[in-house]
This record gives structure tokens, sequence and C-alpha cells, in this order.
């Protein structure tokens, strides 16, 4: 492994989880730790957790004595801490507590429930020196916990405490004492000749009793430390390594690589191979239900956005973990061809189809092992996932272009069309729309399927897929606007991108005269002001023409979304002419807005038929000379 030398004032990610690729890390239970370099109270060289905030915090913390003089605070040190060297589950820190007395600490974990050290301390000297070191375990318990104490388990001394459902038990080697300090510790006396070292090894574990944390403890600090850390070794020698000629963009890289593997946990019932959460800390972890669906949303299953990158990452370093990840999309289609948006170890399921990567993920994985096994044995699922795109579930006007289920589904959360949370942000219902970056995500996966298919000998699905590509790329080219110089979101039913505007401005119950008249039709965004509550009753009625018929249409409270005291609910069909709103059920303080949705607006989304490769050369250039490169549109701050 590379010798990094990195000092507090260097970037630093010093996380230490279980790794998945040498043990099966636990999902309702995982214990990470983050190595600091000098904070707390006292400040110390610390590893850190809270059990998933069983505890308010957990800290342990070396301490050395040498003729009446005692260190514990790296600002004190003869010699600061500096990195050596890191892994996802291990780390490295040298310093010298005092002139001539070198430490080396080591920390390891090796699975969900444990966390195993050494410290190895060398004399430097001329002569003999006796030191006395040890580790201080500083538990802050919530109210129904128990700091640290010393007890007696079979004739051993340890710390122990409680937090939550947990008894960790802090175990020091070499026949420890107990340290008389404010904060308990365990210390040993170490006599070291000149140019002589020691290993003194140590482990915590925290399991639901004492007995079981104590004989974890035991198991662990009887592994083979050696030979552990040459599998390690081993392991990170896949890892890409750059030389930037600046150590801390170095670190970064190295960092980021780390992370990614770090967030790997599993496999599950649910999901037979590992899968990732967005970040394992020691704040998370915990599932206080015991089987992780409790677990917040980052923990809840692999979403495509975060598959799309972290098996970029860990593809080169562990290739297996990004092929599972594909696999674990594969092997949760259901029966009409759907999978599932973001399936978790748990067996969480989002509901909603997965953004169509997935013969893209594929293909590319082929094309860079040039192994097509995968490519022939998933062929048959990734074609009922792409068919069932075009069904009328998901094409409901069997136009050949589909339309999303949900803003969040596109990643579309924060857009300025369909985001429902920001003020700015109009709120149109992404169902009542159809995108061009589904169009353009459904286009690169019609190609990959075609060159899955010529790979593997499926001839048969040519026509079939190329027709799919033709109208796809014929509903992107239609949305194309001379005047903007962009592809535009389309309404589902006009199929054209009118300019919107407010209708109405209603309060509380009441029957308003509109009488005006749209061409193209105009789609209906209403937009409730206060509390939810005050609109349990709530109906909007709509009256107007709709394709030249009189029509009616009623939204009622369940067709809002509300956040905080914002409701948004879009109506089903597009009004060429609106002759009145009423409003009921709703008190008198309540604000009701009308507005034609807007389709004109501009999204970064509109530039994505550059991606892939829809628009032809000269579309293309103007798309990119006229729109990408003009500073007033994409190139603000949060831009472009």
């Amino acid at each position: 492994m590379r010798d990094w030398s990195l000092t507090a004032k260097d970037p630093l990610v010093l996380a230490l989880a279980a790794d998945v690729r040498f043990c099966a890390p636990d999902y309702a239970d995982d214990q990470s730790w983050e190595l600091r370099l000098g904070e707390g109270d006292p400040v110390a060289l610390s590893l850190i957790t809270s059990f998933g905030r069983r505890a308010r915090s957990m800290r342990l913390f070396p301490f050395f004595s040498l003729d009446g003089r005692r260190a514990s605070d790296p600002a004190r040190f003869a010699s600061a801490p500096r990195v050596r060297r890191f892994l996802p589950n291990y780390a490295c820190v040298d310093f010298r507590p005092f002139e001539g007395i070198a430490v080396t600490l080591e920390a390891w974990v090796p699975e969900s429930h444990a966390l195993a050290g050494r410290m190895t301390i060398s004399n430097l000297t001329s002569a003999p020196v006796t030191i006395r070191c040890g580790i201080h375990m500083q538990l802050k318990p919530h109210e129904n916990g128990r700091p640290a104490s010393p007890t007696n388990v079979r004739g051993v001394t340890v710390l122990t405490g409680r937090a939550g459902n947990l008894n960790p038990v802090l175990f020091l080697a070499g026949g420890a004492v107990l340290e008389g300090t404010p904060i308990p510790a365990l210390a040993v006396n170490v006599t070291l000749a000149p140019g002589a070292s020691r290993l003194i090894p140590w482990v915590h574990a925290g399991r639901p009793s004492v007995d079981e944390s104590f004989d974890l403890a035991r198991a662990v600090a009887g592994r083979p430390w050696d030979a552990e850390l040459a599998h390690l070794e081993v392991a990170d020698a896949s890892t890409l390594e750059f030389e930037t000629g600046r150590r801390e963009w170095d670190a970064v890289l190295a960092f980021s690589q780390h992370a990614a593997l770090r967030s790997f946990l599993g496999p599950s019932r649910y999901l037979r191979h590992p899968s990732f959460v967005a970040a394992r800390q020691p704040d998370l972890g915990y599932s206080e239900r015991g089987d992780g669906r409790d677990h917040p949303g980052e923990w809840s299953g692999q979403d495509p956005a975060r598959s799309a990158y972290v098996t970029g990452l860990v593809a080169p370093v562990a290739p297996e973990l990004a092929l599972g990840v594909i696999h674990n999309y594969l092997n949760v289609q259901a029966p009409d061809g759907l999978i599932d948006w973001q399936p978790g170890l748990a067996g969480q399921r989002q509901g909603w189809m997965c953004i169509p990567w997935l013969a893209g993920w594929v293909h590319a994985w082929c094309v860079r092992t040039q192994d097509w096994s995968l490519a022939r044995e998933s062929l048959p699922r990734l074609l009922a996932f792409y068919r069932a795109w075009f069904s009328p579930a998901h094409d409901r006007d069997q136009d050949g272009h589909p339309e999303w289920d949900h803003a969040a589904q596109a990643l579309s959360d924060d857009s300025p069309t369909f985001g429902r949370w920001q003020p700015w942000s109009q709120g149109l219902d992404i169902r009542a729309a159809e995108t061009i970056d589904l169009a353009c995500a459904l286009y690169r996966e019609t190609e990959a399927l075609l060159a899955i298919a010529a790979a593997v000998g499926r001839e048969d699905l040519r026509r079939e897929l190329e027709e799919h590509a033709r109208q796809l790329r014929r509903a992107v080219e239609h949305s194309w606007s001379e005047a903007t110089g962009c592809y535009h979101t389309v309404d589902r039913d006009t199929h054209r991108s009118p300019g919107g505007g407010r209708l109405a401005a209603l309060r509380g119950p009441q029957r308003y005269a509109v009488d005006r008249s749209y061409d193209p039709a105009a789609r209906l965004v209403v937009i409730c002001r206060g509390q939810e509550a005050d609109a349990r009753g709530l109906h909007v009625v709509v009256r107007g023409r709709v394709e030249g018929r009189s029509a009616t249409e009623r939204l009622t409270s369940a067709d809002f979304r509300w956040f905080f005291e914002h409701g948004v609910a879009t109506c089903d069909r597009a009004f060429s002419h609106v002759g009145s709103i009423t409003t009921n059920g709703i008190s008198s303080e309540m604000e009701v807005e009308v507005s034609a949705a807007d389709f004109s607006r501009g999204e970064v989304t509109q530039l994505l038929p550059l991606w892939a490769g829809i628009p032809d050369a000269r579309r293309a250039h103007e798309l990119v000379y006229r729109t990408v490169l003009d500073p007033g549109r994409y190139w603000r701050t949060f831009g472009l």
C-alpha cells in the first residue's frame, strides 16, 4: 500500500466500516467508526461512533505516560499523528508522544460489531524505558444507557457500558489493569530495551449482552492480524492509484474509491448480491425494527442515479460488486416486466419503474469484459423491462413516447417544471407530459439492445427495436423549437409546448367566471396555500371544453400533494376553453391559484438529445452554439 503521511491539515475521510469483500456486514446493526486526529473533550486521537445514534457519543482514545509525564493530546505530542495507510476498513497512524518513543496505531473493522486495534510502541533511545499506555473508553449514553465502567468477565478486567440494546466491551491484551482516571481506561506497563518494540492489541465489541460482546472481542483478538492485513493489501492492489503532483488531490481520489467500496452491505434474502447505501457513518446503520425497513431514505435501496456512479467507481477495483448491482435489479423483476426503481436489502420497493439504463449498463459491461454471457442470459429480462415502458400503463396515449410516473423517478424533484417543493417550480404532474429525458434514455436503451441482439445472434429483434427508435427520434425532433433553439417537454395529449400563465386567484369557497380559450389546449395546474388540515373537504371544479365538447373536471383533496402549506394538483385533461372555476370545502383563508401549465421552460435535461445522438449535425451545431454556450441560459450559478 502507498505510504501517505497525511496530517490533520490534509483532506481526510477516515470512516471505517466492515468491508463486504471480506465479511457480510449486518444491514440492521452496522457499527461504523471514524478516526479523528485531534478533537473532542478531552482533545485526543480518537476513534468515535454513536452505534447508529444509540448513544450520544462513544470514543476510544489512547494515552501514554513516561517519567511522570502524560500525553493524549496530539497537539502536545513530540511528533503529530500522520496517516500512513488507509483502506475502507483499516487505518494506520504513526506519531511520537514523547521524544524517542514511536507509536504506530492501527485500527481495523473486521465485521459490523467489532473494532480491533493494536499499538506498536518502539524505543528509539539508547536507554531502556518503561512506558505506561492504554485506551480510554468514553461512552456518553442516552437516558436509559450507562457510561463505561470496569468489570471482571471470566477473570479478565474489561470496560463495559450500555447504549440502547448494546452492552459494548473493551478488551486490552497483555494483562491490562484499570487506570485510575475520571474517564475509564485500561492500561499496561511496557518495558523496552533500546531499539526494541512491543505490540499491544485491543478489541472493542458491541453486542446485546456483556458475554456476547466479550466472546466476540476474544475471538477477534485471536485472529491473525498479519495474515488478515495481507488479504486487505492484496485486495487494495486493484485500486487505481493517481499521481497528480498534488498530494491532497491524490488523497481525494483514493478516498473516493474507498468510500464507494465501503458503501456496500449484504447480501440478504431480498437481494442476492451486495448492495450499497449512500454513506456508512457513525450515526447510521442501526435499525430499531431489527430488519432494516426503518432505515432512512439513503439506506433504503439502490436507486439508479447512485447505481450509475457507484458502479463506475468500483468496477475497476471490485468488478463483482458492480456486476452484483446489475443482477440485483434484474432479479427483482415482476411478472409484468417492471423492475423497481430502488430495491433494498430489507425488501424495500419504491413502486416506480427503474430509469431505462439497464441495457446500457449490461452492454457496457460486456464490451469492457469482452464476455457476452451476461447479455445472453439477461436479454429476456431486459426486453420485458423495455417493452413494459411502452405498455398502456406507462405510454398512456400509446404514441410510442412513454411518460414518467413520478418526478422523483425522473430525478426531477427540483425541476422548474415538475418540482413540487420550490416556490419557483410550477408542480406540473409529470404523468401529463412527454419529456425529453425519458425519450433519450429509451433511445439509448434501444441502441444498447440492438447491439446486444446483434452480439448474441438475435436478429429477429431488429425490426421491433428499430421501429421504437424511429418513433422516439421522431417524437424528440417534433419537440424542437426554432424560436428557442432547443428541445422542449410537450403536453401528453396535445403534443405541443405552450407557454403558461395565471388564470385565476381565489380565496376560500368561490365561483370564478373565466371564459378564456386556448390554442393549443391548456393543462391546468391548481395550487392551494394554507393548512392541509383545512383542505380535507376541498373540491375544485373546472368547467369548459375539451376537444370541442363540454367537459367538467373535479379535483378533490386526494388529488393534491402537500408539502408544508403548499398543495398542488394537475387536471387530467387539456382544456381548449375554460368557462368557470369553483372551489368548495375550504376555509375562507385558503388561497387557490389556477394556472395554465408552462411547457416552454428551459431545463438542462432538454440538452440530452446530444447525449443520445439524436440530432443531425446541423441541429446539434445550433443546439451547442446557440443554446448550450449562451451565458444567459445555462452558465448561471448551479447551471450546466
